[in-house]
């Protein structure tokens, strides 16, 4: 794929989730492209080619979730390498829970990219350490945006 795309995406009614231990690599559309393929009119013998409207036009991170900390209790994110991503390779967003703030925990992952973090401290009780630069072995720390839920 020539843009940077989720791995893995979370999304609303996910109560608690765990990423661990996965290697997440992405080559940027380094590697051999197939023959094109003939698509039968049937659409039966060969998978069909994206429609332009289908792909993918702007970067997403490694690991998101997409709003689903509405109702998301705990994310643990732990032991990941994040590979090839240049913008942010863990984005998580805090949305302010009615009953008690999520809780996130990111750490020893090693990375290429950012971790951010979006939404209101009392939102969620984070726990982000341990996390290093794939490149430079310097530790990466969470860019926090503070951020008020927009009301629907």
């Amino acid at each position: 794929l020539p843009v940077e795309h989720s791995m893995v995406g979370l999304g609303g009614g996910t109560d608690q989730a765990i990423v661990k231990d996965n290697v997440m690599r992405f080559t940027s559309g380094k590697t051999a492209v197939a023959a094109l393929r003939e698509v039968a009119a049937t659409g039966q013998d060969e998978a069909e080619a994206a429609h332009t409207e289908e792909k993918l036009q702007v970067a997403q991170p490694a690991i998101l979730n997409h709003g689903g900390a509405r109702t998301m209790s705990l994310l643990l994110v732990e032991g990941n390498v994040i590979q090839g991503w240049t913008g942010d390779a863990i984005q998580l967003s805090a949305i302010q829970r009615t009953d008690d703030p999520i809780r996130l925990i990111v750490r020893g992952n090693s990375i290429e990219g950012a971790i951010r973090l979006t939404g209101m401290p009392q939102a969620y009780r984070g726990l982000l350490t341990n996390n290093i630069n794939l490149q430079t072995l310097e530790p990466v720390h969470a860019v926090i945006v503070p951020q008020e839920p927009v009301e629907k």
